[in-house]
């Protein structure tokens, strides 16, 4: 049994499920990184620079 584009139809629900998990993938990977942990890096840096300043 052919497909509307050629491709046997469990070829083609394969290639839509690989798309679908990859953009969930993606999306769960950008709504994890959000910056916070490059804010938390800089303000680490800068209490340990006013630490050394005051000591």
């Amino acid at each position: 049994m052919k497909g509307m584009m050629g491709m046997p139809m469990f070829k083609r629900s394969m290639a839509v499920l690989l798309v679908i998990m990859a953009v969930a993938a993606g999306v769960t990977m950008w709504e994890m990184y959000d910056g916070d942990e490059v804010q938390l890096l800089a303000d680490n840096r800068l209490s340990a620079g006013d630490e050394q300043a005051g000591g």
